[in-house]
């Protein structure tokens, strides 16, 4: 029975660390920021490449879309307006619609999305 005890207390103590550990993990990722030139380059490399070298590009993109929507939120958080509330629809739009035309297969359309992604970075 004793055994049993201190096998539950050793699974809450470790899985709480585990909980710590991977908040602090989370709060580093959220530092890296998106520029516009960055996103810009890999828009053009994303209308260059074909085949697997497009999936590889796009998902760089739309990592770097995610990215840049969690910035804004995170800006948002303390004391945004009426400018980054529309930023962030404007970001969301675009991430959106770049979705739905890459499952469309529309590569023109994603890249219209892209750029006007882009300008709101």
């Amino acid at each position: 029975m004793n055994i049993k005890i201190a096998l539950v207390a050793f699974s809450i103590t470790f899985a709480g660390f585990t909980q710590v550990e991977a908040q602090q993990n989370n709060n580093a990722a959220t530092v890296a920021t998106v520029t516009k030139p960055q996103f810009t380059a890999n828009i053009n490399a994303y209308e260059q490449a074909n085949g697997a070298n497009s999936t590889t590009v796009l998902t760089t993109l739309k990592s770097q879309m995610r990215t840049a929507i969690a910035d804004l939120k995170e800006s948002m958080s303390n004391g945004g307006g009426t400018t980054q509330e529309t930023k962030m629809q404007s970001r969301i739009n675009a991430f959106n619609n770049a979705v739905q035309k890459e499952k469309a297969n529309d590569k023109s359309g994603v890249v219209t999305a892209l750029k006007a992604f882009a300008e709101t970075l």
